[in-house]
């Protein structure tokens, strides 16, 4: 079947009940000072993939602040 100009794939648009991502990214926004705790204490306990998500996370926001050479 061949996609029609001007045809909407989804004519009913999206279901009810299905959460937003600005209320899904304000409810991790409200979370993230707790959940950045449980991530260092739990790198600090020999956690790798904790130690990785935050080194993922901090090292681009630290390279941000720094000039080109």
């Amino acid at each position: 079947m061949a996609f029609q100009k001007g045809v909407s794939g989804n004519p009913k648009g999206r279901p009810t009940g299905i959460a937003s991502s600005e209320g899904l990214r304000a409810t991790i926004a409200e979370e993230l000072p707790d959940i950045i705790k449980t991530l260092v204490t739990a790198a600090k306990a020999g956690d790798t993939q904790a130690a990785k998500v935050l080194i993922e996370w901090e090292i681009p926001r630290l390279c941000r602040g720094t000039e080109k050479v």
